[in-house]
């Protein structure tokens, strides 16, 4: 059976210990292209808040914000299934 989702878990009241970051998501998945087939490998994908729909999470669908002077990304810009770019702060 293939997987087909890996969510990136939502920002629910009450789910914060459930949650990480996109970058420790992201390396979870470099971690499983390292180990599994192409065949055994979910998407990773958020729910972009609001109804949007999904967007992929990996490096070339998801824009990195950073603010100030600080390396660590401050959000993402993810695209739905319609076009529309939408910020996540996560």
């Amino acid at each position: 059976m293939k997987p087909y989702y890996l969510h990136h878990a939502d920002l629910a009241p009450g789910t914060a210990r459930f949650r990480t970051t996109v970058e420790k998501g992201r390396g979870l998945m470099r971690a499983l292209h390292a180990r599994a087939s192409g065949l055994c490998l979910p998407r990773y994908v958020l729910d972009i808040p609001g109804g949007h729909s999904k967007a992929g999470l990996e490096a070339a669908d998801a824009e990195c914000e950073v603010e100030g002077d600080s390396d660590s990304p401050s959000g993402y810009y993810v695209r739905d299934s319609g076009g529309g770019r939408h910020f996540y702060r996560g």
